[in-house]
């Protein structure tokens, strides 16, 4: 669990940010405040415990913070954080939000959530287009069921006939 932010440089609007000013982290956490205080910028520095990495748009920022157990992670030691950290921000919102795909209000969630949807998709329209060709073979043998039979009466006729027509 992360105590505190120790130091946050060319990060968003931070330039360079000392929190020995500022109250410790708890378990839970509510970020407040005005617009262009620093609360994105707080929840993308978080995303990078989540992500491992440094998000693109801060990849040159510098922090460092520390965890309860007294050991600090800084931008170089992120890949191997072991934080269990979850943002829901707003590149949370767009990676995994799909909005246009939202069924009967059912929201989904989670980027494979979303990737299963667009294959279901597309297994559908699969399916339809091979209905319809389906149903064209069968309309296809139907019509030459249909013909063999008036072909097989007609012939049958004819040796009824002995072969003269009507």
């Amino acid at each position: 669990m992360i105590v505190c932010i120790n130091r946050l440089k060319q990060f968003g609007i931070f330039s360079d940010f000392n929190g020995t000013k500022i109250q410790k982290f708890g378990r839970y956490n509510l970020v407040y405040g005005w617009n262009g205080t620093g609360k994105s910028t707080l929840s993308n520095l978080f995303s990078c415990f989540e992500l491992r990495s440094m998000v693109p748009r801060f990849s040159t920022g510098q922090f460092s913070v520390v965890l309860e157990d007294g050991s600090t992670i800084t931008e170089s030691t992120l890949h191997s954080s072991q934080l269990n950290i979850h943002v829901f921000n707003q590149r949370f919102v767009h990676e995994n939000i799909d909005w246009d795909k939202s069924v009967k209000s059912i929201l989904l969630i989670a980027k494979e959530k979303i990737d299963d949807l667009q294959k279901l998709e597309k297994l559908k329209s699969e399916l339809q287009s091979k209905k319809k060709a389906h149903d064209d073979k069968q309309s296809d043998i139907k019509k030459q069921r249909e013909a063999l039979e008036k072909f097989l009466t007609n012939a049958a006729k004819k040796m009824k006939l002995g072969g003269r027509e009507n």
